[in-house]
C-alpha cells in the first residue's frame, strides 16, 4: 500500500526530471545515433564514427546531425516524464529501501510495459525519418 500521499510522493518533481533527462540525453545522444545508423546501413564508406560525423558535417551542414530530432525528442521526453515519475509511484507502492533491493527491481519491471510501447512507436517514427 501507498503510505504517502500523492503530494509527498513529489511525482511533479519526479516528473520534471524525467522531462529534463529525456531532453538533455536526445540532444546530446542523436548525433551519434545518426552516424551509428548510417553505418549500419551501409550509407557510408567511412569506418570511424568521428570520420563518419564529419562526413556529414561537411557535406550535409551542422544541422544534417539534428535531421529527424522532433519525434524522439518529443517521445524519449514523454518516456522519460512517464518513467521517472512511475517508479517513484512503483517504489513507494512496494515500499522499497533506498538503493538497491529486490523491490526496487520490481519497481522498474512495472514500469516495463509503458516504456515499451512508447519506445517502441519512438523507434519506428525515427527509423523512418532517417
Amino acid at each position: 500500500m501507498v503510505t504517502k500521499s500523492w503530494k509527498e510522493l513529489r511525482l511533479r518533481e519526479e516528473a520534471m526530471g524525467g522531462l529534463c533527462a529525456g531532453v538533455v540525453g536526445t540532444i546530446i545522444g542523436f548525433p551519434l545515433d545518426l552516424v551509428k545508423t548510417r553505418m549500419q546501413t551501409g550509407t557510408t564508406k567511412q569506418t570511424t564514427i568521428f570520420s563518419v560525423g564529419q562526413t556529414i558535417v561537411k557535406e550535409e551542414g551542422i544541422r544534417a546531425l539534428y535531421k529527424g530530432l522532433w519525434p524522439p525528442l518529443i517521445s524519449l521526453s514523454i518516456l522519460n516524464t512517464i518513467t521517472f515519475a512511475q517508479y517513484t509511484f512503483w517504489r513507494e507502492l512496494y515500499n522499497a529501501n533506498p538503493g538497491w533491493d529486490q523491490r526496487n527491481y520490481l519497481a522498474g519491471i512495472s514500469c516495463a510495459p509503458v516504456a515499451g510501447i512508447v519506445s517502441t512507436v519512438e523507434n519506428l517514427v525515427k527509423v523512418r525519418v532517417e
